[in-house]
């Protein structure tokens, strides 16, 4: 009851939520929750007691998950091997929600979409930035190399 839209990729289904939170259940490295352990049934994804608030869209790849916000920036969680959440860093498990750099108020997100090892981005400018594996040059951006921070998609001649 009370969702607004639900996306499920690998081992985890997320909801955002009529009331601008996001919940999440399945494997607890992509739920937003610590440990190791199963979430058997949906709950708030947020950091310490604090809910993510103003979530507008949730999209959930292989090994993480992401949610737009009301003000145009994006929130990532999960595997960050390839630089999939965006944040800068190539490495590590964050099992809370971490800002995905440069996208924002200044450049605000319209839409998201999570892949395999990678994350993509079209912006209300009508730009896309994708972050995270490359190797198949699936971020558009006319290389193979990975991109922790979202890198702009080359235009379509």
């Amino acid at each position: 009851e009370g969702v607004l839209q639900i996306s499920a990729g690998g081992s985890v289904t997320c909801a955002a939520m009529v009331d601008g939170t996001a919940r999440c259940w399945g494997s607890s490295t992509q739920t937003g929750f610590i440990g190791t352990h199963v979430v058997a049934r949906p709950d708030v994804v947020g950091t310490g007691t604090t809910p993510l608030s103003g979530v507008t869209r949730v999209t959930s790849g292989s090994f993480h998950s992401c949610a737009l916000l009301a003000d145009g920036s994006a929130r990532c969680w999960g595997n960050n091997n390839n630089g999939e959440l965006g944040n800068g860093a190539t490495s590590g498990l964050f099992q809370k929600p971490v800002a995905v750099v440069g996208l924002g108020p200044s450049a605000p997100v319209a839409q998201l979409s999570a892949g395999r090892d990678f994350t993509c981005a079209s912006l209300v400018d009508g730009t896309a930035r994708c972050w995270g594996a490359g190797g198949s040059g699936q971020l558009g951006t006319g290389s193979l190399v990975a991109s922790s921070s979202p890198a702009t998609v080359l235009s379509i001649p």
